[in-house]
């Protein structure tokens, strides 16, 4: 009776580890695919830093907007931006900015959607009938969706923003939104024309 007590006793001792081990093994490239984002964390005000994500987000959604500017170069530069979005501040005044420039992201797709032809007027599904038709890069959907998912990380209180994050999400949202809008031109033009 003593030994399966024991017995008992050490399956107690040792379950939550036991437990956290085979988690941290079944998540393990999650896990490090999330450290290797983070590049600064604060206890006190529970403030993680994913510039460096949001700075190549960005670096692709220029990128995207270069080379729509090689190809299309009049569309592009008639595609500018209709809102002004701020970028200063962190907090809540930089959640409004990026959300702010997320919107305007979302209306210049709404716009390409319906002068394309496009079944939806969604984002992602969109861009990607826009990548379809050959009027943006492919890119152009992975960068949507990050943007999505930052965005509703931002809106669920999840994901607080560094003012650098801000910066880096507007630039990535308004690129985004002014290829859209070229691609938007460039179908109204060839119907036009």
């Amino acid at each position: 009776m003593r030994a399966t007590q024991e017995v008992l006793l050490y399956i107690k001792v040792l379950i939550w580890p036991t437990i956290l081990l085979i988690t941290v093994l079944i998540f393990r490239p999650q896990i490090a695919q999330l450290f290797g984002r983070v590049t600064e964390v604060s206890a006190a005000g529970a403030l993680v830093k994913f510039s460096d994500q949001v700075d190549e987000l960005a670096d692709k959604a220029e990128s995207i907007l270069q080379e729509i500017t090689a190809e299309a170069p009049v569309a592009a530069a008639e595609a500018t931006p209709t809102a002004t979005v701020s970028t200063a501040g962190t907090g809540n005044d930089g959640a409004i900015s990026f959300l702010e420039a997320f919107r305007d992201l979302e209306s210049a797709a709404r716009e390409a959607s319906e002068a394309s032809g496009a079944a939806s007027p969604l984002l992602i599904p969109t861009l990607k009938a826009l990548s379809h038709q050959g009027l943006i890069p492919a890119d152009a959907v992975s960068v949507g969706e990050q943007l999505r998912s930052i965005r509703n990380r931002v809106i669920h209180g999840i994901q607080p923003l560094t003012s650098e994050d801000v910066e880096g999400l507007v630039t990535a949202a308004r690129s985004l939104a002014t290829a859209c809008r070229a691609a938007t031109i460039a179908v109204t033009g060839s119907q036009n024309g």
